[in-house]
């Protein structure tokens, strides 16, 4: 691997903010409680637009103020016909009536989540009225509220919010190519799928959040080495450049896509290993574990990753048991429930060797109390004898991990709850 690349992330202030200065860069770090022992103005090296940069001690993290990335926001929102997941249209207007943005950036090193988590609160404190975010180092859009909620929470994002997957095919074609940008600064390749069927999108891109996510937490393996990404699934990744000699030069994220700065360097392609001939390792596409995958396999997620869903799940259930006082009753005109709610529940396994030895299984919730729930096991567990999909009794909250919500808004969870809210505020005030 090369150089890390430096995470860089916007705020845009509302319209008729006034320009912050450098000389303010220590009053809002102290009004929201971040330590600032030093300010150093110094020339644009990371924003080279900025009207002023800056160096903060300690840590070295670089700020700036520079003119409101408009055009970018509107490329990337309204011309490019992208719908990104939380942002609303009024998002987007505040945003391209702003003047100004402030800037964060940094070098993540060995803990990168935890370390976006503190660029993150940084910036918010910088911004405090932001009424857009844009983490340009995974060129993401996000709503000014996020930021807000990410900075004011004690538990980490996911660390999906390190990067992102763009998925590039024609209308109508049988294939797209799928890649990641923003794990180049988390010490990792990004990775590619290519040639992916269409109908697979979906599995390929949760098979791709959690390569993505084990190459941030355990490291990359060498190219070529096959490892492990979940029960029964074995990858391998090879350097772009190798990997062209493996796929035809016209599929999407073949060599004909490989244009631009940004789709080379430092990239890999994923692969599922096949044995061929005379023991011949073959190179397959990774939709070769279709079957698998559609069985709903367990997949990688670390302990320190558990820990975080589980933390923030917590922090974040007041908000999932009102919106299940006030829906758990509603029905579909087909009289359907119209609003599903399941919590993720760790129950310790058979033979466990210590108390993190579980096995985190999900369950509907029928009834639900202060520390209580009656539900439904909906998934058939691996390790736990005693326990059977379907059977249903009452289990405690102590042992929740994470939760979801299901309804015609889509799937929300912990991290994502924000959005929900915001949808059915607008629904109340049209």
């Amino acid at each position: 691997m090369s150089a890390l690349a430096p995470s860089i992330v916007l705020a845009v202030r509302p319209r008729g903010a006034k320009a912050a200065g450098v000389s303010d860069v220590e009053k809002l770090l102290s009004a929201a409680g971040i330590a600032c022992e030093k300010v150093t103005p110094c020339p644009p090296t990371v924003a080279h637009g900025a009207r002023w940069e800056a160096e903060i001690e300690p840590g070295g993290a670089h700020v700036w103020l520079e003119p409101a990335p408009r055009e970018t926001i509107e490329e990337m929102t309204r011309d490019a016909g992208l719908e990104w997941r939380g942002v609303l249209d009024e998002d987007v207007q505040s945003a391209t009536e702003a003047t100004w943005a402030m800037g964060v950036g940094v070098e993540l090193g060995d803990e990168p989540l935890g370390e976006y988590h503190q660029q993150l609160k940084l910036l918010a404190a910088l911004a405090p009225d932001a009424v857009f975010a844009l983490d340009v180092s995974a060129l993401t859009p996000r709503p000014g509220e996020w930021l807000a909620e990410v900075a004011a929470s004690q538990a980490p994002p996911s660390p999906e919010t390190l990067f992102t997957i763009h998925c590039v095919g024609d209308q109508g074609e049988s294939t797209v190519w799928m890649h990641t940008h923003g794990l180049d600064r988390c010490g990792s390749v990004e990775l590619d799928l290519v040639d992916v069927p269409a109908s697979f999108v979906s599995l390929a891109g949760t098979l791709l959040n959690t390569v993505a996510t084990m190459f941030i937490e355990q490291g990359v393996p060498e190219a070529d080495e096959v490892f492990v990404a979940g029960h029964g699934i074995e990858l391998l990744w090879l350097p772009w450049e190798d990997a062209m000699d493996k796929v035809g030069r016209n599929v999407p994220g073949g060599r004909g896509d490989r244009r631009d700065e940004a789709h080379c360097g430092a990239r890999g392609v994923l692969f599922a290993p096949a044995k061929g001939l005379f023991g011949r390792r073959k190179h397959k596409g990774v939709d070769y574990y279709r079957e698998q995958l559609e069985q709903n396999p367990l997949l990688y997620i670390s302990d320190m990753q558990t820990e975080r869903a589980a933390a923030l799940a917590r922090e974040r259930l007041p908000r999932f048991r009102a919106l299940y006082e006030r829906f758990s009753e509603d029905k579909t005109d087909e009289g359907e429930k119209a609003w599903l709610f399941l919590v993720k529940l760790g129950y310790t396994i058979d033979g466990a060797e210590s108390e993190t030895d579980r096995e985190h299984l999900w369950f509907e919730i029928h009834a639900m109390s202060d520390e209580r729930v009656e539900a439904t096991l909906l998934n058939e567990p691996y390790s736990i004898a005693s326990m059977r999909e379907g059977q249903r009794g009452e289990h405690s909250l102590s042992k929740l991990s994470d939760w979801t919500v299901l309804c015609e808004h889509g799937r929300f969870e912990p991290d994502t709850i924000r959005e929900l809210e915001r949808l059915l505020e607008k629904e109340s005030n049209p």
